[in-house]
Protein backbone atom coordinates (compact mmCIF):
# COMPACT_ATOMS: atom_id res chain seq x y z
CA UNK A 1 0.00 0.00 0.00
CA UNK A 2 2.83 2.35 0.43
CA UNK A 3 4.54 1.65 -2.36
CA UNK A 4 1.82 2.18 -4.73
CA UNK A 5 2.29 5.35 -5.98
CA UNK A 6 5.74 4.56 -7.05
CA UNK A 7 4.84 1.13 -8.88
CA UNK A 8 2.38 3.24 -10.76
CA UNK A 9 4.75 5.37 -11.77
CA UNK A 10 7.30 2.61 -13.45
CA UNK A 11 6.81 1.81 -16.81
CA UNK A 12 5.93 -1.43 -16.35
CA UNK A 13 4.08 -4.64 -18.66
CA UNK A 14 2.50 -6.28 -15.62
CA UNK A 15 2.79 -6.41 -11.62
CA UNK A 16 2.81 -9.81 -9.93
CA UNK A 17 1.27 -9.46 -6.75
CA UNK A 18 1.83 -12.20 -3.78
CA UNK A 19 -1.06 -11.68 -1.24
CA UNK A 20 0.91 -12.77 2.19
CA UNK A 21 3.52 -10.93 3.80
CA UNK A 22 7.38 -12.09 3.87
CA UNK A 23 7.72 -12.84 7.54
CA UNK A 24 4.78 -15.76 6.29
CA UNK A 25 7.26 -16.79 3.73
CA UNK A 26 5.57 -19.93 2.75
CA UNK A 27 3.00 -20.68 5.82
CA UNK A 28 -0.06 -19.29 6.37
CA UNK A 29 -3.15 -17.68 4.55
CA UNK A 30 -3.05 -15.81 1.01
CA UNK A 31 -4.75 -12.10 2.51
CA UNK A 32 -7.28 -12.14 -0.37
CA UNK A 33 -8.61 -8.56 1.00
CA UNK A 34 -5.20 -7.42 0.35
CA UNK A 35 -4.91 -8.48 -2.84
CA UNK A 36 -8.34 -6.57 -3.39
CA UNK A 37 -6.73 -3.04 -2.40
CA UNK A 38 -3.57 -3.82 -4.51
CA UNK A 39 -5.78 -4.54 -7.44
CA UNK A 40 -7.94 -1.60 -7.15
CA UNK A 41 -4.76 0.68 -6.31
CA UNK A 42 -2.49 -0.57 -9.18
CA UNK A 43 -3.01 1.23 -13.02
CA UNK A 44 -0.94 -1.72 -14.26
CA UNK A 45 -2.25 -5.06 -15.21
CA UNK A 46 -1.79 -7.63 -12.06
CA UNK A 47 -1.11 -11.56 -12.02
CA UNK A 48 -1.93 -13.20 -9.09
CA UNK A 49 0.40 -15.57 -6.93
CA UNK A 50 -0.03 -17.67 -4.07
CA UNK A 51 -0.78 -21.14 -2.88
CA UNK A 52 -2.74 -22.29 -7.03
CA UNK A 53 -2.46 -25.75 -6.23
CA UNK A 54 -5.54 -26.74 -8.73
CA UNK A 55 -7.92 -25.84 -11.81
CA UNK A 56 -10.85 -24.88 -9.11
CA UNK A 57 -8.54 -22.97 -7.39
CA UNK A 58 -7.49 -20.79 -10.53
CA UNK A 59 -11.32 -20.96 -12.14
CA UNK A 60 -12.46 -19.49 -8.62
CA UNK A 61 -10.10 -16.64 -9.00
CA UNK A 62 -11.08 -15.88 -12.38
CA UNK A 63 -14.56 -15.84 -11.49
CA UNK A 64 -13.84 -13.46 -8.95
CA UNK A 65 -12.21 -10.86 -10.45
CA UNK A 66 -12.64 -11.40 -13.63
CA UNK A 67 -11.38 -9.02 -16.28
CA UNK A 68 -9.41 -7.28 -13.79
CA UNK A 69 -6.88 -9.99 -13.23
CA UNK A 70 -4.22 -10.27 -15.79
CA UNK A 71 -3.02 -13.80 -14.81
CA UNK A 72 -2.33 -16.13 -12.27
CA UNK A 73 1.31 -17.45 -11.26
CA UNK A 74 1.90 -21.20 -10.69
CA UNK A 75 4.97 -21.91 -8.98
CA UNK A 76 5.23 -24.70 -6.20
CA UNK A 77 1.72 -25.65 -7.45
CA UNK A 78 3.32 -26.59 -10.73
CA UNK A 79 5.67 -28.29 -8.79
CA UNK A 80 3.68 -30.59 -6.84
CA UNK A 81 1.95 -31.31 -9.97
CA UNK A 82 3.75 -30.46 -12.91
CA UNK A 83 0.58 -31.19 -14.87
CA UNK A 84 -1.53 -28.27 -13.82
CA UNK A 85 -0.99 -25.75 -16.48
CA UNK A 86 -2.06 -28.49 -19.15
CA UNK A 87 -5.02 -29.28 -17.18
CA UNK A 88 -6.23 -25.45 -17.23
CA UNK A 89 -5.50 -24.73 -20.51
CA UNK A 90 -6.99 -27.98 -21.99
CA UNK A 91 -9.99 -28.26 -19.31
CA UNK A 92 -9.24 -32.34 -18.96
CA UNK A 93 -8.52 -33.34 -15.10
CA UNK A 94 -5.39 -35.99 -15.89
CA UNK A 95 -6.35 -39.28 -14.33
CA UNK A 96 -3.66 -39.85 -11.01
CA UNK A 97 -2.04 -42.67 -13.11
CA UNK A 98 -1.38 -40.13 -16.12
CA UNK A 99 0.35 -36.85 -13.63
CA UNK A 100 2.24 -39.43 -11.74
CA UNK A 101 3.46 -40.49 -15.38
CA UNK A 102 4.83 -37.54 -16.27
CA UNK A 103 6.29 -37.01 -12.17
CA UNK A 104 8.06 -40.11 -13.28
CA UNK A 105 9.26 -38.71 -17.06
CA UNK A 106 10.41 -35.26 -15.32
CA UNK A 107 11.96 -37.17 -12.72
CA UNK A 108 14.27 -39.84 -14.49
CA UNK A 109 15.12 -36.49 -17.27
CA UNK A 110 16.46 -34.21 -14.00
CA UNK A 111 18.01 -37.49 -12.30
CA UNK A 112 19.65 -38.41 -15.06
CA UNK A 113 21.12 -34.74 -16.08
CA UNK A 114 22.50 -34.60 -12.03
CA UNK A 115 24.33 -38.08 -12.29
CA UNK A 116 26.22 -36.78 -14.94
CA UNK A 117 27.20 -34.08 -13.33
CA UNK A 118 27.55 -34.82 -9.47
CA UNK A 119 29.90 -37.07 -9.04
CA UNK A 120 29.07 -38.61 -5.37
CA UNK A 121 26.25 -40.65 -4.39
CA UNK A 122 25.75 -38.75 -1.18
CA UNK A 123 25.36 -35.52 -3.35
CA UNK A 124 23.17 -36.71 -5.96
CA UNK A 125 20.87 -38.52 -3.27
CA UNK A 126 20.48 -35.08 -1.88
CA UNK A 127 19.98 -33.14 -4.67
CA UNK A 128 17.57 -35.33 -6.70
CA UNK A 129 15.38 -35.63 -3.26
CA UNK A 130 14.30 -32.38 -3.39
CA UNK A 131 12.33 -33.14 -6.70
CA UNK A 132 9.53 -34.35 -4.56
CA UNK A 133 9.56 -31.89 -2.05
CA UNK A 134 6.13 -30.35 -2.86
CA UNK A 135 4.65 -34.02 -4.26
CA UNK A 136 3.61 -34.88 -1.00
CA UNK A 137 -0.11 -34.24 -1.73
CA UNK A 138 0.33 -36.22 -5.47
CA UNK A 139 2.27 -39.34 -4.33
CA UNK A 140 0.94 -39.57 -0.61
CA UNK A 141 2.27 -39.22 2.43
CA UNK A 142 3.88 -42.70 3.43
CA UNK A 143 5.46 -42.65 -0.44
CA UNK A 144 6.75 -39.12 0.28
CA UNK A 145 8.39 -39.91 3.75
CA UNK A 146 9.97 -42.79 2.38
CA UNK A 147 11.88 -40.88 -0.28
CA UNK A 148 13.01 -38.28 2.20
CA UNK A 149 14.17 -40.76 4.57
CA UNK A 150 16.03 -43.01 1.87
CA UNK A 151 19.94 -43.14 3.12
CA UNK A 152 21.63 -44.61 -0.30
CA UNK A 153 20.68 -44.36 -4.20
CA UNK A 154 19.63 -47.59 -4.29
CA UNK A 155 16.68 -47.34 -1.20
CA UNK A 156 15.82 -44.08 -3.26
CA UNK A 157 15.50 -46.11 -6.62
CA UNK A 158 13.47 -48.63 -4.87
CA UNK A 159 11.23 -46.44 -3.28
CA UNK A 160 10.15 -44.11 -6.44
CA UNK A 161 6.48 -43.90 -7.03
Amino acid sequence: KQCIDTINDMPLCHVVMHPRIATQQYKGEVCLSAFDEFLTACKHPVVYNGDICSVEEIKSLEARYGERLAGVMIGRGLLARPSLAVEYATGEEWSEQRRLNLMREMHNQLFDHYKSIIPGEEQLLSKIRTFWEYAEDEIGRKNWKKLMKCGNLKNYIKNLP
